[in-house]
């Protein structure tokens, strides 16, 4: 192996150091956290194709299913979220 081939792959070990340590601080990290109830957040996420988010003749329904579904998400949890809708 030429010298310029041994440093190319002198980087290998060090990187699989920095992947084993940082494993493993993060084992010990999640074992020592203290660990809180902070209560239940129900998620909807409403059955919609692609095209259909973006017509804007389908907003309506789109807005009344993700409504229902907070609506039904209401009774059993602290928080309702709906990813994507800002």
């Amino acid at each position: 192996m030429t010298r310029a081939g041994a440093a190319r792959g002198a980087w290998v070990p060090r990187a699989w150091r920095t992947i084993i340590v940082a494993l493993g601080y993060g084992l010990w990290r999640m074992k020592t956290l203290p660990i809180h109830d902070v209560g239940v957040i129900g998620m909807v996420q409403p059955n919609e194709a692609f095209s259909e988010k973006w017509n804007p003749g389908h907003a309506d329904s789109a807005m009344n299913t993700l409504l229902g579904l907070s609506r039904a998400v209401d009774g059993t949890g602290d928080q309702a979220a709906a990813p994507g809708v800002a």
